[in-house]
């Protein structure tokens, strides 16, 4: 018994394989996409959502994505919005500013990692 829990320690204790980072592109996509699905769950207009789509693209130049990058992104955005299950504190001032502040984040992430 004690040689196995040795030999479990031990192996713990090994360094393994690391585990990948979430692509800062997909995480971005992901935020994005949960914001997007919480402007008509708050209340918001469809024009809302499409202007947000917009201030979306327009923060993005900086990347200076490719078009098939982009089109991933789009493609990763509309999947976390559609399975996106935003909570009633996203409504609120708070949970606004905290959800922008991420997206912030994030997109400082993607920038710096294509310089």
């Amino acid at each position: 018994m004690k040689n196995l829990i040795f030999a479990s320690a031990l192996l713990f204790a090994l360094p393994g394989p690391a585990i990948a980072a979430e692509e800062p592109l997909d995480a971005f996509a992901k935020q994005v996409g949960y914001m997007a699905s919480t402007i008509p769950f708050c209340g918001g207009p469809p024009e809302e959502l499409t202007y947000f789509q917009g201030l979306i693209l327009k923060m993005l130049r900086p990347a200076k994505l490719t078009k098939a990058e982009l089109a991933r992104y789009k493609d990763l955005a509309e999947l976390a919005r559609v399975a996106a299950k935003p909570r009633g504190n996203d409504c609120t001032d708070n949970g606004g500013l905290a959800n922008a502040g991420k997206l912030q984040n994030l997109l400082k992430a993607l920038v710096a990692a294509r310089q």
